[in-house]
């Protein structure tokens, strides 16, 4: 297969400049989110006991996997695959 086939597959297959700014850009939002929501849980100091604890722990939970899938976006869509990978590693 030459440089050309493979070039028009992959296209193809994930989609264009567009749909890559696309991804990018709702990946960020949406692990930003998640980290503004932890942290949001996280500092709730008005749940007393083990409701209070579990509302806390979730939310040190999403703050952490929202500041890694965001790092992991960032080094994704600028072509640090390895270490983008790794920090997706870290939330599974």
């Amino acid at each position: 297969m030459g440089a050309a086939t493979f070039e028009t597959r992959l296209a193809a297959g994930v989609g264009g400049p567009d749909l890559w700014t696309l991804r990018r850009e709702t990946a960020l939002q949406t692990t930003k989110a998640l980290s503004e929501l932890g942290v949001a849980l996280l500092t709730r100091d008005d749940l007393t006991g083990d409701d209070g604890d579990a509302v806390r722990a979730i939310g040190a939970l999403l703050q952490m996997a929202g500041e890694l899938g965001f790092a992991a976006s960032r080094m994704l869509s600028s072509n640090e695959h390895y270490a983008g990978a790794a920090l997706l590693r870290q939330i599974g």
